[in-house]
């Protein structure tokens, strides 16, 4: 008796452990192999794509969008591989907007001063000339130098 209930234990968490394992399912979503930047009315705007291929797509998709970069502070002090969390204009992070993966989702984050990616130097000069009434800079340096 004692057995069986050891049996049935183990058979069920292997079943169980098949079933909530996410690894197969991940291997289904697939994500463009080229990032672009685009410039959209004067501002720049980093996009990529995002989609299912599975027959019965996940339900309440959602997605985050991290820069890992390596920090210098203000004593020059380094700080290595800090994630820093990249807001999305679509789908909207500030009211959780889902995605339909079904169809190639596009998935939009605009380089502004808030921007992980655009070094602080360049925003400051593209600000300056922007509020001196200059025209505007070139297309932003994705890495400081």
């Amino acid at each position: 008796a004692m057995t069986s209930i050891l049996m049935d234990c183990v058979s069920l968490g292997i079943v169980y452990s098949r079933i909530s394992s996410g690894r197969r399912r991940s291997t289904t979503i697939l994500f463009s192999d080229r990032a672009i930047v685009q410039t959209i009315e004067g501002e720049l705007y980093l996009m990529f794509q995002v989609v299912e291929m599975r027959r019965h797509p996940l339900h309440d998709a959602k997605v985050r969008v991290y820069a890992v970069r390596d920090e210098v502070d203000a004593w020059g002090r380094k700080a290595f591989f800090q994630h820093c969390t990249m807001r999305l204009e679509k789908p909207d992070d500030t009211i959780g907007t889902s995605l339909f993966l079904s169809l190639p989702s596009l998935v939009v984050h605009r380089l502004d001063a808030w921007s992980p990616l655009v070094p602080p130097r360049w925003w400051a000069e593209a600000y300056d000339r922007r509020r001196r009434g200059l025209a505007p800079a070139p297309a932003a340096p994705l890495q400081d130098e």
